[in-house]
């Protein structure tokens, strides 16, 4: 914003090109061998004159009225000033004060250091001790000039005068304002137009008074006009500098902008150490002092080098540490996340085995936090995830630590002598939340935990990822009975997840040995005689110890454990074989079959999972055409545009999608809506019993909620008597499914036609 603040109309930097070329010209016509002397002065002292006054007047144009910003540049100039009058005059070499020319040039550099030091204080450092650092770097290098330039070859000469002392000044004055300029730069941290020319200035005052230096010392009062010249850009840098609109900004103290990567401030003070050994080398020293000099300054140099780079590791181990335990700790409570957690509980397990106590952990979860995000707002969620995590730490001094894993879960893990010590820390911490949560800003809202508890005894060998497991288990039990509950890992818990877990085990090795059967159902049209239509494909599981399994149980479980895809691969292969026997001996397309087989949201969602169907169906041969997925009702939102879009890519490819289960959920109108379905299958909710009057208007409206969605055919599951199929076919239903046309069956068994059998 501020940048935008200072951009000018095309127009300023036209006048600001032609300004330059204007100040080149003067130049020019003061080094011009074809003017007169006195015309070559006189325009270099009126052009530096212009320049002087544009110093003094361009605070005052930009409406400053800070006395810093008015008073020091404009003495400054003023200075300037006397001193150029008191070099031009004719017989200025005739002058017995010739020196007061240099006091007022060197009072013009102290009064713009002390101005820009104003400035700088405006901007805190951010790190004062890398300051400090810098600027006694930057002394110990101006130092090292100084004594290698002026003092050590006058020694050396014995010709030490204020001469050479008021030669080596100057230079040394001009890394100081270059030190104060970068400085002020970069405690800015923004790109300020008068901040670069100030810049420029001062480089080329250093650039033009150290040459002079250097000339000086080897040709005592040797007139260059060439570097004489270089002073009207200096001054013409420092009028345009005070001149700029971004003076305002900057005489106000305003945070401009970031600050600065730090590596370019310590390339600056880099500079500085390097200027000063180049010299070293270019000036040898002078005899014994001067190498001892020399040779203590650069120790010093050194030194601070040594300094700056602790300085800088110092920074950068804080800097992991603060990096490492933000890692570990969770940004909005402070309590430990589970990076923390994953070091801390193998620890307490060791310790408590080691002491022969148990070990306890709690998993809590808070009831309807969703709905609090919901009503008030995520910033009032957080407040009150706060508001827990303080609560939590406050009243469990008995806990080992606390941690949040995540959303609303927290874990507190204690010791006590046996399980049941444990087990009470429970209550204690839903007591914690008998009194409602009082927000600073906010409402007062009732919080109650649900806890999963699971203790380990100092005999149980048991991991971290187990614990947090049996946890977890015990958690969802204790959210599935309803709030504010307590559930331990124990008894009927641990039991239904041992057989879970055993379950998943014997799935895994079923699914990989082809152990699963495919069942098919006969769907048939519903008017007499029920010719058949297709088939639905199920899988079915009888386990050598516990008998059949319901899909309902090893159907979840493989969903659960990454084992549908292969079981649905086995289920697709057997669908196909029944399919293409099926149609092998039929003629005529409208005659063919199809197959459908039921897919989970997880599954249409996974990437690739429309090319390896198409894949596996052209390996079988089978035409998309005579396949057919079904999808509950349940399991599609309006929406969601993922899962719409590839059940159109699947109809697109040929497929044919059923919409399972209609009338058991919530989103068949948004669904029907969005997505065009081959057919509808009624819920079995809606089939009998008895077909009493509510019965029959219940499914007439169900019936006509779907037409009038113009789907294409209905499907009625669950039809298991006479009566049922009579029904549905007077309701002007096209097709059915039940026990009443054909149970489930192998491919063996099923018939060549439903009809044949029941009649």
């Amino acid at each position: 914003m501020v940048s935008t603040f200072w951009q000018r109309p095309g127009g300023d930097a036209r006048l600001l090109v032609s300004g330059l070329v204007l100040l080149a010209v003067c130049a020019s016509c003061y080094l011009s061998i074809s003017l007169p002397e006195e015309v070559g002065r006189y325009v270099f002292v009126a052009t530096a004159a212009i320049c002087l006054v544009g110093i003094v007047a361009g605070p005052r144009l930009r409406g400053i009225t800070s006395r810093g910003t008015v008073l020091l540049p404009g003495s400054a100039a003023l200075a300037f000033l006397i001193s150029l009058a008191m070099r031009s005059a004719p017989n200025a070499d005739s002058i017995p004060f010739i020196r007061l020319a240099d006091a007022g040039s060197l009072l013009g550099y102290v009064l713009l250091a002390v101005w820009m030091r104003q400035l700088s204080r405006k901007y805190a450092p951010r790190d004062k001790y890398e300051t400090r650092l810098d600027s006694l770097m930057v002394a110990t290098g101006v130092s090292l000039i100084f004594w290698s330039l002026a003092v050590a070859p006058s020694l050396a000469h014995r010709s030490w005068s204020l001469d050479t002392v008021m030669l080596a000044l100057y230079p040394a004055v001009d890394v100081v304002l270059a030190t104060l300029t970068a400085q002020l730069i970069y405690r800015i941290g923004a790109a300020v137009p008068a901040m670069a020319w100030f810049l420029m200035a001062v480089i080329v005052l250093l650039i033009i008074d150290t040459s002079y230096t250097v000339v000086w010392l080897a040709y005592p009062g040797l007139f260059v006009p060439a570097l004489s010249a270089g002073y009207l850009f200096a001054y013409a840098g420092f009028a345009l500098g005070l001149s700029h609109p971004s003076l305002t900004m900057l005489d106000q103290g305003a945070c401009i902008g970031p600050h600065r990567p730090v590596h370019r401030r310590r390339g600056i003070a880099l500079v500085f150490i390097l200027l000063p050994s180049v010299t070293c080398v270019v000036y040898p020293a002078h005899g014994l002092f001067d190498t001892v000099v020399r040779a203590l300054l650069i120790i010093v140099a050194i030194g601070l080098m040594y300094a700056k780079l602790d300085s800088a590791l110092r920074v950068a181990e804080h800097a992991e540490e603060r990096s490492t335990q933000q890692a570990r700790c969770d940004p909005l409570t402070g309590l430990g996340n589970r990076a923390r957690l994953s070091e801390q509980l193998p620890e307490a397990l060791r310790r408590a085995a080691a002491d022969e106590r148990t070990l306890g952990v709690l998993l809590l979860d808070l009831d309807g936090f969703k709905r609090i995000n919901d009503t008030w707002g995520h910033s009032v969620g957080d407040e009150a995830l706060k508001a827990v995590a303080t609560r939590l730490e406050a009243n469990t001094p008995w806990a080992l630590f606390t941690a949040r894993l995540g959303g609303d879960e927290f874990l507190v893990c204690a010791q006590g002598t046996h399980a049941a010590s444990v087990v009470r820390r429970a209550e204690d911490l839903r007591a914690l939340f008998d009194e409602p949560i009082c927000l600073t800003r906010g409402p007062t809202l009732n919080v109650t935990p649900s806890i999963g508890i699971t203790t380990v005894e100092p005999t149980q060998d048991h991991t971290a990822e187990q614990v947090l497991r049996e946890a977890d288990i015990a958690l969802y039990e204790a959210k599935r009975e309803g709030k504010s509950r307590s559930v331990v890992y124990e008894g009927a818990v641990r039991a239904a997840d041992e057989f879970k877990r055993h379950l998943t085990h014997d799935l895994e090795a079923a699914i990989r040995n082809h152990e699963l059967a495919t069942a098919f159902q006969p769907i048939v049209s519903a008017i007499a005689p029920y010719p058949i239509r297709g088939w639905e494909a199920l899988a079915r599981w009888r386990h050598p110890e516990y008998g059949v399994i319901s899909p309902e149980v090893f159907i979840a479980v493989a969903e659960e454990h990454g084992l549908l895809d292969d079981l649905l691969h086995r289920v697709i292969q057997d669908a196909c074989d029944l399919v293409l026997a099926r149609n092998a001996s039929r003629s005529g397309a409208g005659a063919r079959e199809w197959v459908s087989v039921n897919v989970t949201p997880a599954q249409i969602l996974a990437p690739g999972f429309m090319n390896r169907m198409l894949t596996q169906l052209q390996a079988a041969a089978v035409p998309p055409s005579w396949f057919r997925l079904e999808v509950t009702e349940t399991a599609l939102m309006p929406g969601d545009e993922l899962a719409n879009n590839r059940l159109r890519d699947l109809r697109e490819a040929g497929i044919g999608i059923f919409l399972d289960d209609f009338g058991a959920g919530f989103a068949g109108i948004g669904i029907l809506r969005q997505l065009q379905f081959d057919a509808v299958k009624i819920d079995r909710s809606f089939v009998g019993p008895g077909w009493s009057a509510s019965d029959v208007a219940a499914l007439q409206g169900v019936i006509n909620l779907a037409r009038g969605l113009n789907v294409r055919s209905l499907i009625a599951e669950g039809v298991e008597t006479l009566d049922d199929a009579r029904a549905i076919e007077e309701l002007g239903i096209e097709l059915a499914q039940g026990w009443f046309y054909g149970a489930p069956a192998v491919a063996a068994e099923v018939t060549a036609d439903v009809g044949a059998v029941l009649h």
